[in-house]
Formats: C-alpha cells, structure tokens, sequence
C-alpha cells in the first residue's frame, strides 16, 4: 500500500492494534460506515443545536471508531472537532464536518480497492 494511502488506512497498524486478528479486524470494519453515519447525524443534530459538549462527545466517539478501524487522517480530523468542541468553537467543528465526510468517501474506496469492505 502506497505512503498516502496509509494516511488513509494503515491495516499493519489496525491489525496490530487487534491482535493481528484479520476476521476481527474486518468485522470491525464492515461496521463502520454504519457507526460512522450514526454518530455524523448525532454530530449535525449537536450543531443545529448549538450543543458544543454534545458536539466534542460526537466528534470523541468517531475519533475512538477511526483509531480502532485504522484511519490516521480521520482520526486527525475527529481530533481537531474534539477539542473545538470541547473550547465551544462550533464554527470550527462546522468547518470540519465537510473534511471529515469526503475523507470518511476516501477511507471507504480504500477498503475497498484491498478487499476490506464489500459493496
């Protein structure tokens, strides 16, 4: 796998992560996108709301999704929304909504393309 395809999705390191367990690691995968569409609505509702510790909470959850599921530059973005969450900066969690969804299409096309997740 390619160096930027590994911002993406580092299987060495989601195995690692799970105890090599490659059955585990793939279940654990084909779960995601649904979770991660749950807790983006959550997210959108928070922000409707103007909910900013709702809103960090969302954004702590996906954050722990793609450190489990191995997606470096997800993980990132759920960070950033964390913590401006947590400072009451909704606006900056607005302004990452839109990254963290196009790279949530980009992590799915990568598991794809290496046999990870099934259409």
């Amino acid at each position: 796998m390619e160096i930027e395809a590994k911002k993406i999705f580092d299987k060495e390191k989601m195995l690692k992560r799970l105890g090599n367990k490659e059955a585990l690691c793939k279940k654990l995968i084909a779960l995601t996108p649904k979770h991660f569409s749950e807790q983006v609505e959550k997210l959108k509702t928070s922000l409707k709301e103007n909910d900013a510790e709702s809103a960090r909470l969302c954004a702590h959850t996906i954050k722990g999704m793609m450190s489990n599921a191995g997606a470096p530059r997800l993980y990132e973005i759920a960070c950033e929304m964390q913590d401006a969450g947590g400072e009451g900066d909704l606006d900056n969690v607005r302004s990452l909504l839109g990254s963290l969804e196009q790279q949530f299409d980009l992590f799915q096309s990568v598991l794809y393309e290496c046999g990870w997740l099934e259409t």
